[in-house]
C-alpha cells in the first residue's frame, strides 16, 4: 500500500507564486456583514463567488434566509426552516432524522449537498452526508443561512454536487447576541439554549453557546418489519466557542471550538433504521488580513466523529462502531486588477480517515489525501453585465492499511491505492436589463467523490440469507468507484414589483448526473475465489457505479407585503428526473416528487407576531425493506401530503417573548416517508434577550 502525504502541499507553492506575480491594483476589505447589509439595503454573502456581494447580484440561483426569518419560522431545528426554500426537499425520517436535498435526488443519508458552518464542513466523511441534529450551533446565533442551488464545487471543493448550504453565524466582534431560550412540547419535548457574547474591549470578543434537547421519538414504524426497540428517545447537545481577536486594524484572527452529541433512531443509506450514538469535535482557526496583495485569508480546521450503530432490521444484535477525522487547510487570496476585475486564487490540502469495525478488524483504517488549487476571476463588463467564471482542480489519493475482513478475498491493500484526478467549473453571467430587471445565465461541473466507506468499508453485518444454517452477508467497499459528474445549465430572471414592495423570481434549470452511485447493489453469492478463505458462503453487496440521470426543472417565487404590518411569500417547483441506470433496483425518478408547493403568511404589530406556513408534497417512493436480506426491496408509494405549521408570539417589553407554535398540525399522524409517522407537534417556548 502506497499512501501519498507532503509536508509542503504543491498546490500551496504554486499559489504561493501566483500571489507574489499577480498585478495588484486594489485592496479588499475584512466582511462586517450587518455593516454592509445595511449599506445595501439586502443581505450580502460570499457563498456564491468567494467574493462579498449583494444576493441581487450573484450569478447562481440562491437564497438568504435572515434571522428574522429564523425566529418567526416557530422551528426547533434547521431543516425545518429550509422547507419552505423553493428547490429543497426535506425528508423526515423521525422526530431528528432529517435529510435535505436540492433540485431532486434526495435520500437517507443524502450524499450530494454540502453543508457548512461559517465555511467549516459539517458533512460528515464517513458516509458522506450530513446529520442535522449534530450541527453545533444554536439557531439564535445564526446571521443566516445562504442556500446555493446547484453544482458549486469549484468554489467549495467536491460534493457540493447539487448545492451548497453555509450557515453563517453572529460575528462576537460586530455582533452583540445574549439570549436564552427554555422551550417544552408535546412527547414530551424540552430544550434549552444559551448564546453569549463577551465584547471584552474594542479588540477582542467571545461568543459561548450550548444548548440540549430530548423528547420521545414518534411511536409509530411505517415498515412493519422494523424489529421492536429499534425506536429510541432522541437526545442531543452542543457547545460552541467563537473568539475573534483584532490584530492590527487589517487583520483579524477568528478560532471557533465545539462540541455535540446525538442519540437517535435513523434511517440508513439502505432505508433500514438503526439506533445511532454520535460524539463530534472541532477545531477551526481563520486569519484574514487586508494587505497589498489583497485580502489573504488562511483557514485550519479538524473535525473528529466518534459513532456507535446498535440494531437493524436484520439482528438485534448487530453492533458496529466507527472514528472518523478530517483535517483541512486552505489559503486564499481575493484581490481587484484594476476597477473591473476581481480575483481569488486558493490552494487546499485535507486529509480523512475512518476506522473502526465497520472497516475491518481492529487496527484498520481508510484514508484519503486530496490537493486542490482554484480560482475564480469576476468580471465588470460595465453597469450592466458581469461575468464569473471559477475553475478548481482536484487529486485525490486513497489508501487502506490493517487486516481486510477474512471473508473478503476480492480485495487487499494495493486495490486502495489509487488516484482520481478531476476539475470542476462554475460560470455566470448577470445582465441587469432594467433598473427592476436581471437575468442570469449559468452553467456548473461538480464533483461528488464516493464516500471513505464507500470505498472501504470491510464489515460482516447481521444481516442473514436463509434457513439454518444462515448465510452471512458481506458488505464491502469499491475502491474503483468512479466520482459522480453533475453538469448544471440554469437560466434565472430577477423582476422587482414595487406594487407589492416585492420580488418574483423564476428559474429553470437542467442537470445531468453521471456515474451515479448506489450504495449497495443487488446482494449476490460471492463470486469466485472466495473459497480461499472462512466463510466462502457469504452473499455480497458492495457499493457500484449505475449509469446516469438527467432532471428538467422550474421554479418560481413571489414575495411581497401588504403593508407594514403583512408580508407573504409563495413557492413552487417542478421537477421531472429521467433514469438510465444499468441496475434496475436504482430508482431516483418515482423516488422525487414531481412539485413541491410552499406558502407563507406573517402579520405583525406592536408586541405580537403571527405566521402561518403551508407545505405540499405530491406523492414519491421510497424503498421499504423487508426482513430477508436476498429479497428484492420493494418501492412503496409515500402518499401526496401537505403540511401546515405556524407561530404566535408576543413580546414583553424588549426583552422576554412568549410563544407558541406547532409543526405538521393538520393531524395527529401522517406518512411523509418510509420511516416514523411524522405526529403533529406543539411548542410553547420563552425567550429572552439580555
Amino acid at each position: 500500500m502506497k499512501r501519498v502525504f507532503f509536508r509542503y502541499p504543491l498546490s500551496f507553492v504554486v499559489l504561493a507564486m501566483a500571489l507574489l506575480c499577480a498585478p495588484l491594483q486594489a485592496r479588499a476589505q475584512t466582511i462586517n456583514y450587518g455593516s454592509l447589509e445595511t449599506l445595501f439595503g439586502e443581505p450580502v454573502t460570499t457563498s456564491a463567488t468567494g467574493k462579498p456581494q449583494r444576493v441581487s447580484d450573484a450569478p447562481v440561483d440562491m437564497y438568504i434566509i435572515t434571522q428574522d426569518d429564523i425566529r418567526r419560522s416557530g422551528a426547533k431545528n434547521i431543516p425545518e426552516i429550509l422547507r419552505g426554500v423553493p428547490g429543497v426537499s426535506v425528508l423526515q425520517s423521525g422526530r431528528n432524522d432529517y435529510d435535505v436535498g436540492i433540485r431532486g435526488y434526495n435520500q437517507s443519508y443524502s450524499p450530494n449537498l454540502l453543508v457548512l458552518v461559517n465555511g467549516r464542513q459539517v458533512y460528515l466523511d464517513d458516509y458522506g452526508y450530513t446529520d442535522w441534529a449534530l450541527i453545533p450551533v444554536q439557531l439564535s446565533e445564526i446571521r443566516q443561512i445562504e442556500v446555493v442551488e446547484g453544482p458549486n464545487t469549484a468554489l467549495f471543493g467536491f460534493n457540493a454536487a447539487t448545492g451548497v448550504i453555509n450557515i453563517v453565524t453572529m460575528n462576537p466582534l460586530y455582533d452583540d447576541v445574549s439570549h436564552a431560550s427554555v422551550s417544552f412540547g408535546t412527547g414530551s419535548y424540552r430544550e434549552a439554549s444559551l448564546v453569549k457574547t463577551f465584547q471584552v474591549n474594542k479588540r477582542f470578543a467571545l461568543r459561548i453557546s450550548g444548548g440540549a434537547s430530548k423528547s420521545n421519538d414518534f411511536g409509530h414504524n411505517v415498515n412493519p418489519a422494523e424489529p421492536a426497540g429499534i425506536v429510541v428517545s432522541p437526545e442531543d447537545h452542543a457547545l460552541n466557542i467563537d473568539g475573534i481577536y483584532q490584530l492590527t486594524p487589517k487583520s483579524q484572527l477568528r478560532i471557533e471550538a465545539s462540541n455535540s452529541g446525538a442519540y437517535q433512531t435513523e434511517m440508513t443509506a439502505f432505508n433500514f433504521q438503526t439506533q445511532a450514538r454520535y460524539v463530534t469535535y472541532s477545531l477551526k482557526t481563520d486569519y484574514e488580513a487586508d494587505t497589498d496583495f489583497g485580502l489573504v485569508k488562511a483557514m485550519v480546521y479538524r473535525n473528529w466523529l466518534d459513532g456507535n450503530y446498535a440494531q437493524d432490521i436484520y439482528s438485534t444484535a448487530a453492533t458496529s462502531d466507527i472514528s472518523n477525522n478530517v483535517s483541512v487547510m486552505q489559503l486564499a487570496d481575493t484581490f481587484k486588477a484594476g476597477l473591473s476585475n476581481t480575483f481569488r486564487v486558493q490552494g487546499e490540502y485535507r486529509h480523512g480517515a475512518v476506522s473502526g469495525t465497520i472497516v475491518g478488524a481492529a487496527g484498520s483504517s481508510m484514508q484519503e489525501d486530496v490537493y486542490a488549487l482554484s480560482g475564480m476571476w469576476g468580471w465588470d463588463i460595465n453597469r450592466n453585465w458581469e461575468l464569473t467564471n471559477s475553475v478548481r482542480l482536484d487529486r485525490l489519493h486513497m489508501g487502506h492499511s490493517g487486516p481486510i475482513d477474512a471473508s473478503d478475498t476480492l480485495l487487499t491493500d494495493a486495490s486502495f491505492d489509487r488516484t482520481i484526478v478531476e476539475p470542476s467549473y462554475n460560470s455566470g453571467l448577470v445582465w441587469k436589463a432594467t433598473p427592476i430587471d436581471s437575468f442570469r445565465l449559468n452553467s456548473g461541473r461538480g464533483l461528488r467523490m464516493a464516500s471513505l466507506l464507500d470505498f472501504g468499508v470491510s464489515f460482516r453485518s447481521g444481516a442473514t440469507i436463509g434457513a439454518a444454517p444462515a448465510v452471512p452477508v458481506l458488505q464491502i467497499g469499491n475502491p474503483n468507484l468512479n466520482p459522480t459528474i453533475v453538469t448544471s445549465y440554469e437560466l434565472g430572471w430577477n423582476h422587482k414589483i414595487k406594487a407589492i414592495k416585492g420580488l418574483f423570481n423564476a428559474d429553470v434549470f437542467t442537470e445531468k448526473m453521471m456515474d451515479a452511485m448506489k450504495p449497495g447493489g443487488p446482494i449476490v453469492a460471492c463470486p469466485a475465489g472466495c473459497g480461499a478463505k472462512p466463510f466462502s458462503n457469504n452473499f455480497v453487496i458492495q457499493p457500484q457505479n449505475v449509469g446516469w440521470s438527467r432532471t428538467y426543472g422550474a421554479e418560481f417565487n413571489l414575495q411581497g407585503k401588504f403593508d407594514e404590518h403583512w408580508r407573504w411569500d409563495v413557492n413552487d417547483t417542478v421537477q421531472r428526473i429521467y433514469d438510465h441506470y444499468t441496475d434496475a433496483t436504482a430508482n431516483t425518478k418515482d423516488a422525487t416528487p414531481v412539485n413541491l408547493t410552499n406558502l407563507h403568511l406573517g402579520w405583525s404589530s406592536g408586541p405580537w407576531e403571527s405566521d402561518a406556513f403551508v407545505y405540499f408534497n405530491t406523492r414519491f417512493k421510497q424503498p421499504q425493506p423487508t426482513a430477508n436480506a436476498a429479497a428484492a426491496v420493494p418501492m412503496v408509494t409515500i402518499p401526496a401530503h401537505v403540511s401546515f405549521s405556524g407561530r404566535v408570539a408576543y413580546t414583553f417589553g424588549d426583552h422576554l417573548t412568549l410563544s407558541l407554535s406547532g409543526q405538521s398540525l393538520q393531524s395527529v399522524r401522517s406518512v411523509t416517508s418510509t420511516g416514523l409517522e411524522t405526529e403533529r407537534r406543539v411548542f410553547v417556548s420563552l425567550d429572552s434577550n439580555f
